[in-house]
């Protein structure tokens, strides 16, 4: 069971690392849209920094944790306490790059 929240592990980060990556291309898109402002400039800031500090997770557990190290921290935690620890992230990087990519879409539709 601990290697499989081993490799949970490396799929969260992973998805979350993509969902900020692409919200912050969504929001890079919509700057093109609907103009730069320094509201908008803030929040592409604040979502740089959310994804460049989530992909520095994932390279630094990937690079500096060997697998077998992962699994043996891993052992004896329960699967509701992980993703109870995990879920909240992932979450809020799926509500980010879900509300970049609606905006970028409806934006696009008005600038037609």
């Amino acid at each position: 069971m601990s290697e499989l929240l081993a490799y949970f592990t490396y799929l969260f980060g992973f998805l979350e690392a993509l969902l900020d990556i692409g919200a912050v291309y969504f929001a890079y898109r919509l700057t093109r849209l609907a103009g730069t402002f320094r509201a908008w400039i803030l929040l592409i800031t604040a979502l740089l920094i959310l994804a460049s500090h989530g992909v520095a997770s994932l390279i630094q557990v990937v690079t500096q944790i060997p697998f077998q190290e992962l699994v043996s921290l891993t052992e004896g935690t329960p699967v509701t306490s992980f993703l109870l620890a995990s879920i909240p992230g992932l979450l809020l990087s799926s509500i980010l790059f879900s509300a970049m990519f609606e905006l970028h879409g409806r934006f696009r539709q008005l600038s037609k």
